[in-house]
């Protein structure tokens, strides 16, 4: 079992005697801030939850986009077809984004029959499920 490390960064025995070992590490310059994560995160364009309204300005937000284009027809429908059905297995409150996801694997316009038809029924559930 280990001795948790208090806010001072030293730590004790159950007594309050000072341990050998490690002591806190000081956190770098460039680490995300800890106590507002989720405000932080949503700085970061990998991780925002929500597109800010200069995202047409910001190339990093804007590689980011085109990479869900990147590849053939065949394999961006199959990419959106999955992220659709991520979507959809978590329950009712995702059913809009995976109707998003079918929706635009369907726009890509590949050639694969069977993955359109699939992209069209499970656009059809989403619909349903509503």
């Amino acid at each position: 079992m280990t001795t948790p490390i208090p806010d001072d960064g030293i730590r004790r025995s159950k007594t309050g005697i000072p341990l050998p070992g490690p002591e806190r590490p000081s956190r770098p310059d460039w680490a995300l801030d800890e106590t507002d994560l989720h405000k932080s995160m949503d700085a970061v364009p990998l991780f925002m939850s929500s597109l800010p309204e200069d995202a047409g300005d910001n190339p990093l937000i804007q590689a980011l986009q085109d990479l869900a284009y990147d590849g053939t027809p065949e394999e961006v429908a199959e990419n959106f077809k999955n992220q659709g059905n991520e979507c959809f297995k978590q329950g009712k409150k995702f059913y809009k984004d995976a109707l998003l996801f079918y929706t635009n694997g369907l726009e890509v316009f590949c050639n694969d029959d069977k993955l359109n038809e699939t992209l069209y029924v499970n656009r059809a559930a989403c619909n349903l499920h509503f």
